[in-house]
């Protein structure tokens, strides 16, 4: 099972920027719960399949402003088949509990990505390949923790890695269990800001439940509602968000 906690908070009165502001927290809980497909050479990877449910709260600026919400996401992953798929549901109480529903299916098959939010498809490509869910070989390891009781705990290693763009610089710090199948997140934190240290985008993620089988595959058929011809359109998505902020925490 996966949890993961994203914080953040707003005062906005405007319907239409709420809703904004919605979206962009999806994509942040999204972005979190997808972000096994890491391209990197690292020895610890996930298994070759992996599933499980996440918790998570978090932030996000949207316009200048903070936005928080908590969600619950599943989440699947598979090498054979080289698709990521997760299902979301998020609560906003700083924009009136707004209550978001979401599923992604991320097909490197087809280089395609689908987001269906409350029933509404999105259909956008995908850049890079498929890439196996490891550590990056630059992942700094600071030592072992036991979490859990004295006589009920799992012992974690703790890791730290950074990414950059030429605009933002995102940290990424994770607790991981080991075994000899695979790497498992049980806490994964991911923190972006800009290149002057103001803070985009916070992520926290509990994680758990996790399962190296997929008990249904159907999860990475393409959504019946992306099949259909009820398609929401970009602009529709993002509305009055830049799109070069989007990317920064997509």
């Amino acid at each position: 099972m996966i949890k993961g906690e994203q914080r953040s908070r707003i005062h906005c009165q405007s319907p239409a920027v709420s809703m904004h502001s919605a979206c962009v927290l999806l994509l942040c809980l999204i972005s979190a719960c997808s972000a096994f497909n890491i391209r990197a050479t690292g020895s610890c990877c996930s298994p070759s399949e992996l599933q499980g449910i996440a918790y998570s709260t978090g932030l996000v600026f949207v316009s200048g402003r903070e936005v928080s919400f908590v969600g619950n996401s599943w989440f699947y992953y598979s090498e054979s088949e080289q698709k990521i798929a997760t299902l979301s549901l998020i609560l906003i109480p700083s924009l009136g509990n707004i209550t978001v529903l979401t599923k992604t299916l991320q097909d490197y098959t087809t280089s395609r990505k689908y987001t269906v939010t409350n029933g509404r498809c999105n259909i956008t490509s995908l850049a890079d390949p498929f890439a196996r869910s490891c550590l990056p070989s630059s992942a700094v390891k600071y030592g072992s923790i036991k979490l859990g009781s004295p006589t009920q705990n799992l012992k974690v290693n703790t890791y730290t890695y950074s990414t950059s763009s030429a605009s933002t610089k995102t940290t990424v710090e994770s607790m991981k269990y080991e075994e000899t199948n695979g790497c498992y997140d049980v806490v994964y934190s991911v923190t972006t800001r800009t290149r002057g240290g103001s803070l985009i985008s916070n992520v926290d993620l509990v994680a758990g439940d996790h399962q190296t089988t997929i008990s249904n595959t159907n999860v990475f058929n393409v959504p019946s509602e992306c099949t259909s011809k009820s398609f929401m359109k970009e602009e529709e998505l993002l509305g009055e968000i830049p799109l070069d902020f989007i990317k920064y925490i997509i």
